[in-house]
């Protein structure tokens, strides 16, 4: 059984990041938040312990995008308000994603 698992959803708007919805396996965290409307992105990030004894997995990854919004406006987003995730941060991850396309 696993001794941590929580995933919580943030989205990176004109005004900054904005916390959204967290599934948490300790039910007193869990919360349903509705997108803001004016969202560029959303992004999920996961932590995970499978045990006491194993390390934290932690990953960051997004999951939708506005095509209402250009990538370059996007990415001027990223660089106003830079991410301090903990996984390589967004901008970076960004980038990575866009030198493979």
């Amino acid at each position: 059984m696993a001794v941590d698992r929580i995933e919580t959803t943030w989205h990176l708007t004109p005004d900054g990041r904005v916390e959204g919805s967290c599934d948490s396996m300790w039910s007193d965290y869990n919360r349903t938040v509705e997108p803001p409307a004016n969202r560029a992105e959303t992004w999920i990030h996961k932590l995970y312990q499978a045990s006491a004894y194993s390390p934290e997995s932690n990953s960051f990854y997004r999951t939708w995008f506005s095509s209402a919004v250009s990538e370059g406006e996007r990415k001027a987003l990223h660089e106003k308000f830079p991410s301090n995730d903990g996984c390589r941060g967004l901008s970076q991850l960004v980038q990575s994603q866009s030198d493979v396309s």
